[in-house]
């Protein structure tokens, strides 16, 4: 895997990730339509991540965290209302590719996230450089499909990998075991919503520990 770092760009990650409290991230970088920022989760692992604002509080972002396989993308809306644990597919496509479909992306409230595998990390990262649109579809919802321009990506990413460097070198305790796991709730659906059918309960994602390491 080839990262293109600075010395200076790795040195700005090393303070944020070093020096941020929990639930706390920085801004690094603005380049078009997309921001950096590296930091702590909500259970104080360290955090890398682009992300990309719209209309209807709606954000798109990509994030790596320490100790995890992968890229991690999440898509919030805060009109949707997810019944913990849903699971239900999103496909993610870069202007022409076919893309890439998770067919057991998780919600939670107004979130879904999903993974990019490790074996197709540099396909995504070099159609997320190069690329001119990105587009996500909700096939089993009534959510309409959401377009991000990637106007300025090759710059985010630029500045997204010496984070990644960064934060790879450092883990975080995952804290007290507990006696519970993921709680089914029942919600309402007002407006338009990402899941169809009932909603399946389960728990956060294979190998994932609950939705506050996954929440900048």
């Amino acid at each position: 895997m080839l990262w293109r770092t600075s010395r200076m760009a790795v040195m700005a990650f090393a303070t944020v990730v070093g020096t941020s409290a929990w639930a706390q991230t920085q801004v690094i970088t603005r380049n078009g339509a997309w921001e950096t920022y590296g930091g702590r989760s909500r259970d104080g692992t360290p955090i890398c991540g682009m992300g990309v604002n719209g209309s209807q509080a709606r954000s798109l972002h990509v994030k790596w965290f320490a100790g995890e396989e992968g890229l991690v993308l999440q898509a919030f809306k805060g009109s949707w209302r997810i019944p913990a644990g849903t699971r239900f597919p999103v496909l993610l496509q870069i202007d022409h590719h076919a893309g890439w479909e998770a067919r057991q992306a998780v919600g939670e409230d107004t979130m879904v996230q999903w993974r990019v595998r490790m074996d197709l990390f540099d396909e995504f990262s070099n159609l997320f450089r190069a690329g001119i649109r990105l587009r996500v579809s909700f096939p089993e919802g009534s959510e309409e499909p959401w377009v991000a321009r990637l106007q300025g990506s090759p710059a985010a990413y630029t500045d997204f990998s010496p984070c990644i460097v960064v934060v790879s070198g450092n883990g975080a305790d995952p804290g007290p075991s507990q006696p519970f796991g993921a709680v089914p709730r029942t919600a309402p659906r007002p407006g338009s919503q990402p899941y169809g059918g009932t909603a399946k309960s389960d728990a956060v994602g294979a190998g994932q520990t609950g939705t506050d390491k996954f929440q900048r």
